[in-house]
């Protein structure tokens, strides 16, 4: 009785007269569903704290059995305030969440889940410091497709072996080497758009500032990997297509 749970804040939507659910990936026990009756009022003191990318405590009666609870109270731990008050930043965190949402199963039997929070807090911790979205985006989307098993071939070519790269393609699963990407009608990429991507496929969040010294805008970068999770999980990212925008007009 009154568990109390510690996550970020996913996605609310609208659910019944003045309240909403809301899907919170959780520390202790993964992503949750909450009802949080009359939280659209003007009134409520729950309202603030269930805000996309916020991370809280959450007052629950907790079941193993279930994923959809009665929120108690809500409370806020921390707000990420330059997350959402910049711009770029904002559009990353919620390429993150929407992410997270669509490929983390709810309650604890996901394996997924534990990595994907752990991810998920730490890319909000980096654009919170003002570190390139970019490159914070593009490292959570290579951890995550790694450890669902869509990892890009980023070491050779995924078709013969060779250990060469002049294109990539998201279909066959990675790079191809000149004469694999000639016979599939692909022209050469730059190579430091292929340096970018393996650089951004090899990388941990520890080495954002490595990756920030030798590489430029990887918006590229970030719209492959997307493609992946799409071709190859059958996930659409519909929120990258507004962060994408925002490079493109730089």
């Amino acid at each position: 009785m009154n568990d109390r749970i510690h996550g970020i804040i996913l996605k609310q939507s609208d659910y019944r007269e003045n309240g909403a659910l809301v899907a919170v990936l959780s520390q202790e026990h993964g992503k949750l569903s909450l009802s949080a009756s009359g939280v659209r009022k003007m009134t409520s003191k729950n309202a603030g704290s269930l805000l996309p990318f916020t991370y809280g405590e959450f007052t629950l009666d907790y079941r193993d059995d279930r994923t959809l609870f009665h929120l108690k109270s809500a409370h806020t731990l921390h707000y990420y305030r330059h997350v959402h008050e910049d711009l770029t930043a904002s559009a990353a965190a919620n390429v993150l969440l929407e992410t997270c949402d669509a490929m983390v199963m709810e309650g604890e039997s996901d394996p997924l889940w534990n990595d994907a929070y752990a991810w998920l807090q730490k890319s909000l911790e980096l654009l919170e410091e003002g570190k390139r979205a970019d490159l914070v985006l593009g490292i959570f989307l290579a951890r995550i497709l790694d450890a669902s098993g869509m990892a890009p071939e980023a070491d050779q070519c995924v078709l013969c072996g060779k250990p060469s790269a002049a294109a990539i393609s998201v279909k066959d699963g990675g790079f191809l080497c000149a004469d694999c990407a000639q016979k599939a009608g692909m022209e050469p990429m730059p190579v430091a758009s292929l340096r970018a991507f393996r650089l951004v496929n090899k990388a941990g969040f520890k080495d954002i500032d490595v990756l920030a010294a030798c590489t430029d805008n990887i918006c590229a970068t970030d719209s492959l990997l997307i493609d992946f999770l799409d071709q190859h999980g059958g996930i659409h990212i519909r929120s990258f297509a507004f962060f994408q925008r925002l490079f493109d007009i730089e």
